[in-house]
């Protein structure tokens, strides 16, 4: 009797969560609908409650969940290849291009360059505990201070180039990666970490954290 009891929950259990998965209805978005360019590299959702689309090429688009509008160099962006949007404290949209920053302020855009000689790419956006706008780019780590990018200097050769994510932890700590590991910025102080240290891969792609804990991608 106990196991058709057990059978019972199962079937229910499963039949359960059977009918509210297929409660999800997915819609299909892409330039016919609007968007810029089909293939979307970064996305955000602000603090109104907008979409921001970074497209490879077509610019960024903004979706209030009826219709898209669309920005590109024209209208005052670094570049429109898109790889990175982040809203910081004050409501500022910063976008990351191929061809260093921009910011948003609700009614204008203004390139912040990252250097007036080469194209630096730009991949993730965090704001620090201080109020501090970072910038994970192929050139290195960036902060901006007093209107200017200024490189973050370590004495790990390893954080020099190509970094490919960011992420400020709840405690203030800083984190980014690249094909070297993990690095851990903490007033200054680097640690970094990799395989041997039981990372999956020093190929980091990708920073979050749930209930406390670090959750790394590779």
């Amino acid at each position: 009797m106990k196991k058709i009891k057990y059978i019972l929950i199962l079937l229910l259990t499963i039949y359960g969560v059977k009918n509210y998965a297929q409660q999800f209805k997915f819609q299909h978005y892409s330039v016919e609908e609007g968007l810029p360019q089909s293939q979307v590299y970064a996305m955000i959702q602000d603090s109104r409650g907008l979409l921001w689309i970074g497209t490879k090429g077509g610019g960024l688009s903004k979706f209030n969940g009826k219709e898209f509008t669309t920005f590109t160099k024209e209208e005052g962006l670094s570049g429109d290849q898109i790889y990175a949007l982040f809203e910081d404290s004050k409501q500022n949209i910063w976008i990351g291009t191929g061809n260093g920053i921009t910011h948003y302020n609700g009614i204008n855009f203004t390139k912040h360059p990252i250097s007036k000689k080469y194209d630096i790419m730009v991949s993730a956006i965090a704001e620090d505990h201080n109020n501090v706008i970072w910038a994970a780019t192929n050139a290195g780590l960036y902060y901006y201070e007093k209107k200017q990018w200024v490189a973050f200097i370590s004495n790990n050769t390893k954080l020099k180039y190509n970094i490919s994510c960011l992420f400020v932890d709840s405690t203030g700590v800083i984190w980014t990666g690249n094909d070297n590991g993990l690095f851990k910025i903490n007033e200054g102080h680097v640690s970094r970490y990799t395989n041997k240290g039981g990372l999956s891969s020093n190929k980091v792609r990708s920073i979050n954290e749930l209930n406390g804990e670090l959750l790394v991608g590779t």
